[in-house]
């Protein structure tokens, strides 16, 4: 792996073509910016975090690009069902994330962890820290309950919803976690883990 670029910190403001090279780093080889957002990635990163265990995502404003293609139904038996292909959509980003050294990021995170840190207070939290926050929402993501496959759905009106009503109303996070497949979301959170194990370890100074 190319050496981390991690050297004097700009401002939050001036700091996308720092993101940008240690990104690419971190990623070598795997033409980031077709799945990520990096114009202001570290507020859109933050803002995510902060999402994530809410009902939704503010789309617009994400750090990474929409999945690709159309949400994959079908019927089975007299039921709709998330189709075993919509699994596919996601690999991109499960591949991403499954091949990065968990310690090299890390090691990005503390170093960048001031610009995580101010742009959290800027959305709002002036007395807490994004660390915290971090930890919190992996902990929800792995709370996420275990379903098996294929997952009903109804039709209501447009918009597909979960026929459970108890999935239904679950996290923008969670449910993504869900429509990714088990087998991908078993990837995600296995790498939530060693992020996790590694954040406790060796956490950030605030």
């Amino acid at each position: 792996s190319p050496p981390l670029p991690l050297g004097p910190l700009p401002s939050l403001d001036q700091s996308d073509a720092t993101i940008r090279e240690i990104l690419n780093a971190l990623f070598p080889n795997q033409q980031i910016e077709r799945l990520l957002v990096l114009d202001h990635f570290i507020q859109r990163f933050v803002l995510l975090i902060d999402s994530l265990p809410k009902p939704d995502l503010p789309a617009s404003r994400l750090p990474t690009r929409p999945v690709a293609g159309h949400f994959l139904v079908e019927h089975s038996g007299q039921s709709l069902v998330i189709s075993p292909d919509n699994a596919r959509r996601y690999n991109p980003y499960v591949r991403l994330a499954e091949t990065v050294n968990t310690q090299r990021l890390v090691t990005v995170y503390f170093h960048l962890y001031p610009l995580f840190q101010e742009a959290y207070r800027q959305m709002g939290y002036p007395a807490g820290y994004f660390n915290d926050r971090l930890i919190e929402v992996i902990d929800h993501l792995l709370a996420t309950p275990k379903v098996s496959e294929p997952i009903r759905l109804v039709q209501p009106r447009i918009l597909y919803k979960y026929a459970d009503p108890s999935l239904e109303s679950l996290s923008a996070g969670q449910k993504i976690l869900l429509r990714m497949g088990t087998a991908n979301a078993e990837i995600i959170e296995q790498k939530l883990q060693e992020i996790r194990r590694a954040l406790i370890a060796h956490p950030p100074s605030n």
